[in-house]
Order: structure tokens, then sequence, then C-alpha cells
């Protein structure tokens, strides 16, 4: 497929998610830092591992981010963590980069069994409308922060969710994601920037 080009489903269903980078492949260092973060509770790592998502450059060509916004969790998954990776890398970019943060723009309405043992159809459906906005963002440019992508579903619902409430444009970016698709991959032929 040519760069900036859609595939007959996009061109048919576009997809919500406008555009999608991710800073590294989900493989070796970054997948040992990633996991240590998510899963060790070694939540120091989020300013480090937030530069090196704005070192992409993708926020700072961006037209226009309006608010970033974290994936969240589900409640009763947040309480066993103790607290949400996502939340921690778009509080360290969003004052990096001077943007404002709505931490609690998006809710997850039920609890998903854990995605990693899953397949990727499996992860679809057990996505499919799970989360809501809890705010208009009417006109909006909205960033959605995540720490590692993998079929893109929840990237993909999130923004979905965002669109029914109202925003123009929805972005993503994650520290890494799952190989097997590209690590940088623009969604649409629709400008971001």
């Amino acid at each position: 497929m040519r760069r900036n080009t859609l595939c007959g489903d996009c061109t048919t269903l576009p997809p919500p998610l406008d555009r999608f980078v991710s800073a590294y492949p989900y493989d070796g260092a970054i997948r040992s830092a990633a996991h240590a973060f998510k899963y060790r509770e070694t939540t120091a790592l989020a300013s480090r591992l937030s530069e090196l998502m704005i070192d992409t450059g993708f926020i700072a060509r961006a037209l226009r981010i309006d608010c970033i916004v974290p994936v969240p969790m589900h409640s009763a998954k947040l309480r066993e963590r103790g607290y949400n990776q996502s939340v921690l890398l778009a509080r360290q970019i969003a004052a990096k980069s001077r943007i404002r943060l709505v931490e609690d723009a998006l809710i997850k309405t039920r609890p998903t069994e854990s995605q990693v043992r899953l397949t990727r159809q499996q992860r679809i459906d057990s996505l499919r409308g799970v989360f809501r906005a809890n705010y208009s963002f009417a006109d909006a440019h909205v960033l959605i922060v995540d720490d590692v992508s993998t079929t893109g579903s929840t990237l993909m619902n999130c923004a979905s969710a965002l669109k029914k409430a109202g925003a123009q444009r929805v972005s993503a970016i994650a520290l890494a994601k799952e190989i097997g698709t590209p690590s940088r991959q623009r969604i649409s032929s629709r400008r971001a920037n």
C-alpha cells in the first residue's frame, strides 16, 4: 500500500483514529523498561519514557493539539495496581509540551480480562464499546497517550468514544508498538500537522 492512502475498509468506514505513532518497536530494552514500568512499580521511569515519546517529534509537528488524554483503566484494576501507567506518561508529556491534560476524559465502563494472552480478534471483541467520554470534545484535536499498543484495539475504541463526544481529530502516541505491524504508522491520509 502506498503511503498516505487508505485501504478499502478505511475508505468505506474511516477509522476513528486519525494518526498514530509509537516511539519504538516493543522489543529489547524498551520492552523490558515498559514491562518494569507497568508491572514492577518503577514509576520513576515515567519521566524518561515520556521524553522518548516526545523525541519522536510527533507532538511538536501536530497542528493544534487541544488536550492530552490517557488511556483509562477500569477502577478495579486501578485499585489493584495502584497507578495507571498511561496517566503517568500523559502527565509528563502534558507538562513538558504545555498542553492541557484531561485525566478523566475517558472511563473504562467495565473490566476486561488481561489482553496479554488474547488473540487479535479476542482483543477486538473484548474492548468493543468499553470506553466512554466524560465530556464534550466539540471540534477538538485530542491526543491519546498509551504505553504499549498491540492490535490498536484500545486506541481505536478510545478514539471512537472521543469522536462520539465531538472530537474533530484524534491522534495517539505510544511508547512502543508490538512487533508485527509497523512501529511508525500513518493511519489515514487526513493530515494532523
